[in-house]
């Protein structure tokens, strides 16, 4: 990782960013209020921790531009600078894109704080774009392309892509006062989709009010916010502290629900041992079943190889204790 990527990484830290508004909210599958939490605390040297789909996205990032900028005639331009607005700057905006306005001016530029003021926005354009790349199988989360619309200059319809974007791009609108955030996004390596988000005032009042909250009352104080799922309760609170207390009449009533769940389950689970045992046994030494010529399902052998560690531990006990890792973690089970 180079240093202009490290030092990236560290300026993140100083405000909230696009990318992290949907944690915050809790819209994020990957990530959660406190995983931001304790990365924008963290004292520690940033690590790369890119997926394979978020590193080639950064790859393609340049690919999707070139082609927006292709399909639509826009003029597209690199700004090559974290944008901040807010009360000490808090609020964080790395855009993939300025798009040109003819109309405002020829080339984009960062305005300094007189035009700002008197613009509203902080860059020489109200245009921006964001690039993304997308496995096949997200496609039903994305509408129909816009891409005929933009050309045109008429936008008549109304735009769909995954709320996490949405509100990503949303922040960046609100960071840089601009009006329009293009959304150019390439689909399983082969399916090209543009689409034109409007400004929302109302969803960037919200934003603006919960992220602020979050970064004045937890991150500048050190007070991590409330779990939003069991992973962040591990986090939270790694080791129990051995007190047993009464539960609440909230707290009552999940473990009465939870057991009911737990009865419905094991029914269900033991109706499906019946049912899928009746139909091996009907098998026989056939491979499996068809409906319509369609495949509905399989019965064949299988063949796994396994480590010994039984063996392993009996025959060489001292290189066993060399390679053994304890770990622990707190489970919940529910009394009898």
């Amino acid at each position: 990782m180079t240093q202009n990527r490290i030092d990236w990484l560290k300026a993140r830290r100083s405000g909230i960013g696009g990318s992290d508004v949907a944690a915050i909210l809790g819209l994020n599958r990957y990530k959660s209020a406190l995983d931001i939490y304790n990365d924008k605390i963290s004292t520690e040297e940033p690590k790369e921790q890119q997926s394979e789909s978020a590193y080639f996205g950064t790859i393609l990032e340049d690919v999707v531009a070139k082609e927006f900028s292709k399909r639509t005639g826009l003029k597209v331009q690199r700004v090559n600078t974290m944008l901040r607005s807010g009360m000490g700057g808090w609020m964080i905006a790395n855009i993939d894109r300025a798009v040109v306005n003819p109309d405002i001016a020829g080339r984009v530029s960062v305005y300094d704080e007189q035009r700002q003021a008197e613009t509203g926005r902080m860059i020489s354009t109200n245009w921006i774009l964001e690039c993304k790349t997308a496995n096949q199988f997200s496609a039903d989360q994305w509408g129909e392309s816009q891409e005929t619309e933009i050309v045109n200059g008429q936008i008549v319809t109304e735009h769909k892509i995954p709320i996490y974007y949405e509100t990503q791009v949303q922040w960046y609108m609100a960071v840089t006062g601009c009006d329009t955030c293009f959304v150019a996004v390439l689909l399983g390596g082969q399916d090209f989709r543009i689409y034109a988000v409007k400004r929302d005032e109302d969803v960037i009042k919200a934003l603006k009010e919960h992220c602020s909250v979050f970064w004045h009352e937890h991150v500048l104080k050190g007070i991590p916010p409330e779990a939003q799922n069991m992973e962040d309760v591990q986090k939270l609170f790694p080791v129990d502290n051995g007190d047993m207390v009464e539960a609440t009449n909230e707290q009552a009533a999940d473990i009465g629900e939870l057991r009911t769940l737990a009865e419905r389950i094991k029914e269900l689970t033991d109706q499906q041992t019946v049912v899928k045992s009746r139909l091996i046994a009907s098998l026989g030494a056939n491979s499996g079943l068809m409906i319509g010529g369609e495949k509905a399902c399989t019965y064949k052998a299988q063949k796994s190889t396994r480590f010994d560690s039984t063996r392993f531990k009996k025959e060489q006990p001292a290189v066993y204790q060399d390679y053994v890792k304890s770990t622990e973690t707190r489970v919940f089970r529910l009394a009898a």
